[in-house]
């Protein structure tokens, strides 16, 4: 169990377990002038700053790496307000307040040819299979289907992208900067590094990481493909399927 504590200077909020032989708190540093709150959001992995120097610093509450800082231009940040579920922050300030939504409350989502589907929910991976549903049985568009649920695993990134290999074999989770490929049965790490963008090929043996705006990687057999052409244009996103695409502003 960890908690979040603001401190009256700039060295923004201090974090520890509080536990007898825990270990010594982490001081995120980012404000340049005194902390007024600092709170752990309740669905995100995020820890939420505020401060009399006017700003918003979102930090990321595994890795403590600053995510984003806010700046509405009303003067000293002074109170924040949320709901147990949903993503919708209210923050005041001394010339007003904002209501902002952060993140999506939507879950990623992905299901293989045989209907077996998984979505995470914060660093918990649950699952449910689609494939023994009768279609004469389901209920009418846009009704809920009451399905069993089970908790597969957990995820070290929040994930903003789940893709299933064609084959249904393994699970590729993009977050955080990252990608971890998991095997899908007993979910366990098969490979990892960094990537914002992922793709398989038709053969599931092939997939492509987009690894920065002008670099990508290609694997087969989980060993990286070598003398790949140089990217000299900014990359949007990567593609699969019988051929692998990387997607530039407009054109493929």
């Amino acid at each position: 169990m960890y908690s979040a504590s603001a401190v009256d200077k700039a060295t923004a909020p201090c974090l520890r377990e509080p536990q007898a032989t825990a270990p010594p708190p982490t001081t995120l540093k980012g404000h340049t002038s005194n902390v007024s709150y600092a709170v752990f959001h309740t669905s995100l992995p995020l820890i939420i700053s505020g401060s009399e120097d006017g700003t918003i610093k979102l930090w990321h509450s595994n890795t403590y790496r600053l995510e984003n800082t806010l700046d509405y231009g009303l003067e000293r940040a002074w109170s924040i307000a949320y709901k147990k579920t949903g993503n919708d922050l209210a923050l005041g300030f001394d010339e007003g307040a904002v209501v902002i939504k952060i993140g999506k409350e939507e879950p990623s989502v992905s299901m293989d040819n045989s209907g077996k589907l998984v979505w995470a929910k914060n660093a918990e991976v649950l699952g449910t299979n689609l494939g023994g549903l009768v279609p004469a049985e389901l209920p009418a568009d846009g009704q809920r289907i009451n399905v069993g649920v089970r908790e597969i695993g957990g995820s070290e990134v929040y994930a903003t992208n789940l893709v299933h290999s064609p084959n249904g074999c393994f699970v590729a989770v993009v977050g955080d900067g990252e990608y971890i490929i998991y095997t899908a049965l007993v979910w366990r790490n098969k490979a990892f590094g960094p990537g914002f963008g992922f793709a398989w090929a038709s053969d599931s043996n092939t997939y492509v990481v987009k690894e920065s705006d002008s670099k990508i990687k290609v694997f087969k057999n989980f060993k990286e493909r070598p003398n790949l052409i140089p990217i000299g244009y900014k990359i949007v996103d990567v593609k699969g399927g019988n051929l692998l695409g990387v997607i530039g502003t407009g054109f493929v």
